[in-house]
């Protein structure tokens, strides 16, 4: 039987939450709203995976959320953001024993442009991208299982934020918390993470190790 790992873009392969964070903090000047944020643990335990609520908690009101989201992800290049140091190793080894995909809220074209850069596209044997679902995570996820035609239990999802773990619980699929991402540990475990990886190296023990306590 088919084993698929499902694997998010932001916050498990690439680096992007401290490129976001600036983000955040310059939008926040320019409209004089509120982010006092100073560092990246307190980026993670602020930031909420429901994108709007971020806005809100700045001081957007809900008219402004649409040209809030629109300028904090204007000219995005994830060429210009580094990648997780290891992810490709992980990527290597995990190939030879499962079949690995991505579920990411983002768009197709920037997916492969980033997996390409780092050599790993050719590990990747499907993507569920967020083209023509915007932030609707359960089914992104849920498309990976209807494509591959196997039980629930047969995937495991890789993601840093509750919206991620919370979308394949949905689904029916456990989930492996990346707590280097966006999110720290105790959100992905209160989300109903199975085990938290602290570095990309930790993936491969972790996914070995759900597989084989089936």
């Amino acid at each position: 039987m088919k084993k698929v790992v499902i694997f998010d873009f932001d916050g498990v392969i690439v680096e992007s939450a401290p490129y976001f964070m600036e983000r955040y903090r310059s939008l926040a000047k320019k409209f004089n709203k509120k982010f006092d944020i100073k560092n990246m643990e307190e980026f993670r335990d602020w930031y909420d995976s429901k994108w709007e609520n971020n806005y809100l908690k700045m001081g957007f009101s809900p008219e402004e959320l649409s040209n809030a989201i629109l300028r904090t992800r204007a000219k995005v290049d994830y060429y210009d953001i580094p990648h997780y140091q290891g992810i490709e190793k992980v990527f290597e080894i995990l190939s030879k024993k499962y079949i690995l995909s991505i579920a990411s809220c983002t768009y197709y074209a920037e997916l492969e442009k980033k997996l390409k850069q780092i050599d790993s596209f050719k590990y990747i044997s499907y993507i569920s991208p967020g083209d023509g679902h915007g932030s609707d995570k359960k089914i992104i996820v849920g498309d990976v299982i209807k494509h591959f035609d196997i039980p629930p239990q047969n995937a495991i999802m890789v993601g840093d934020t509750e919206m991620d773990i919370k979308s394949a619980l949905e689904n029916g699929i456990k989930g492996i918390g990346t707590a280097y991402g966006w999110q720290n540990y105790k959100k992905l475990e209160k989300a109903g993470a199975v085990s938290i990886a602290f570095k990309p190296e930790d993936l491969i023990e972790l996914v070995d190790r759900y597989f084989e306590s089936l």
